[in-house]
């Protein structure tokens, strides 16, 4: 099981560096000419540089990753957050999955650290919070891009499939909704993969 766990979040740790300069790389291109000849040069050059990182420091942070500084963690979760509503395009709907980790990482932690029995649920709850309290920024970053848009009420309907127009109060009514909903099911998902994680590593 610790192997397991051990596997899957080097896959976390370890991708940070290789898109994150990637990415860099590739902003860089964008920003001095735009060859159409480079962009591929670029955007492999960065991705490599993040792997030669991972190839000198990635088993030194997984053997101390439950020691790694809280601004740490919540850069690489806001990270995450980031480039998965950058590659859906505005659309935060898949960034409610990433309560799963958040709950597993930090759920693992506290047990690691040994921390008091009784501030379990004081820090279930804090962390819960947090990741509902990102939840609701990607929100209201997602609505204010699709309100500002022309015509997302014919965006919507064709997406649903639906014969009737969709007006700007109904769009107001699925961006308040919507959104209340996946800020609760990102607080909601947080919560229970933590206290699974921990009962399972208390036992």
């Amino acid at each position: 099981m610790e192997k397991l766990e051990r596997i899957f979040l080097g896959l976390i740790i370890g991708a940070v560096m290789p898109i994150l300069l990637g990415l860099i790389s590739f902003m860089v291109w964008f920003f001095t000419g735009q060859n159409p000849d480079t962009p591929l040069i670029y955007l492999v050059s960065g991705v490599l540089a993040g792997l030669i990182l991972d190839l000198i420091f990635l088993k030194r942070w997984i053997d101390n990753r439950y020691a790694m500084p809280l601004w740490v963690v919540i850069s690489i979760y806001v990270f995450y957050n980031i480039v998965l509503f950058g590659m859906f395009m505005g659309l935060p709907v898949l960034n409610v999955l990433l309560g799963l980790p958040a709950g597993f990482y930090m759920g693992n932690r506290v047990v690691f650290n040994s921390v008091p029995v009784n501030q379990y649920q004081a820090i279930t709850k804090h962390v819960s919070l947090f990741t509902g309290f990102m939840m609701l920024l990607i929100c209201t970053a997602s609505a204010i891009i699709g309100l500002r848009e022309e015509g997302i009420g014919q965006t919507i309907q064709s997406m649903l499939g639906v014969s009737f127009e969709i007006t700007k109060p109904m769009v107001w009514g699925i961006v308040l909704i919507g959104g209340t909903l996946l800020v609760l099911c990102k607080v909601t998902l947080t919560g229970i993969t933590m206290k699974r994680t921990i009962k399972a590593s208390v036992v």
